[in-house]
């Protein structure tokens, strides 16, 4: 289940962090304490605060009057209670930023197929390995290389198998997994002088490490569940901190303009 929570913004006092996925996250999970059955469940994924910004060496500034949230789970009573807790609050301070809920809608199905064109709405971290060794936490890895869609593959069947929906039997079963980047992209941003991967501190159960994210667009080749799965959870590793939440090309940014929020 996906849903988009629309905020107006009552008060801008400083910048907001260029990489906020930390400040989300540690909001969210103060939200999830509040419910003994939900404190310990990490199956769900959100977005960046979406809305058109100015970017600064210090960080964002929002230039519309309501911001978006795009939060999804593999469990629709998760987001039933997130979204009720939520708007129980009538203002929220993240950041310099003191949000009021307006609204909230929930994304119709899409149709999803062996071959999905997507976009990065938030930072994706390919792999676990960084929460164990630094230095490989840290490491570039192109995504045209065969190492990164392994990478991925690796821990997009650790996630499944730890959501307990799927059997060992099933899971063997999807060994198709190829992600082809958006050359056209990836070239235009190199032109530009413009970087699609950084090193950013990752909050992760008291830690901080230094996780190399990536964003851009790409098609990824998988089987149909296994483009559900990532479509809901989230792809790569750390979707409870706000990191490889995925939509599908076009789809946002449409619907958001429809909203009355710019992308």
């Amino acid at each position: 289940m996906r849903v988009k929570i629309f905020f107006d913004i009552q008060t801008q006092e400083d910048v907001f962090p260029h990489y906020h996925q930390n400040l989300l996250a540690a909001w969210v999970e103060s939200i999830k304490v509040k419910s003994d059955h939900w404190c310990a469940y990490t199956h769900y994924n959100f977005s960046s605060l979406r809305g058109q910004t100015a970017s600064q060496r210090a960080g964002l500034s929002y230039l519309t009057s309501k911001v978006m949230l795009v939060l999804s789970s593999l469990q629709p009573d998760f987001i039933d209670f997130l979204v009720t807790q939520i708007f129980e609050q009538p203002t929220w301070q993240l950041g310099g930023i003191q949000l009021t809920p307006s609204h909230v809608s929930q994304e119709p199905p899409i149709q999803l197929s062996n071959a999905m064109k997507y976009l990065c709405i938030a930072p994706l971290v390919p792999s676990w390995n960084g929460l164990q060794d630094e230095k490989t936490g840290k490491m570039f890895v192109h995504p045209r290389q065969d190492d990164f869609s392994d990478l991925l593959y690796e821990c997009t069947m650790v996630n499944m198998e730890h959501s307990g929906l799927y059997s060992p039997e099933v899971l063997s079963s999807f060994f198709k997994f190829q992600l082809v980047p958006d050359q056209g992209y990836l070239n235009r941003i190199k032109q530009q002088g413009k970087l699609f991967a950084r090193v950013h501190f990752i909050a992760y159960q008291d830690k901080e490490y230094e996780t190399r994210t990536y964003i851009f667009p790409f098609t990824l080749h998988a089987d149909k569940e296994v483009q559900e799965y990532v479509y809901t959870h989230g792809l790569g590793a750390l979707s409870q901190q706000g990191l490889g939440m995925l939509d599908v090309r076009d789809n946002l940014n449409h619907t958001a303009t429809r909203e009355g929020v710019a992308t």
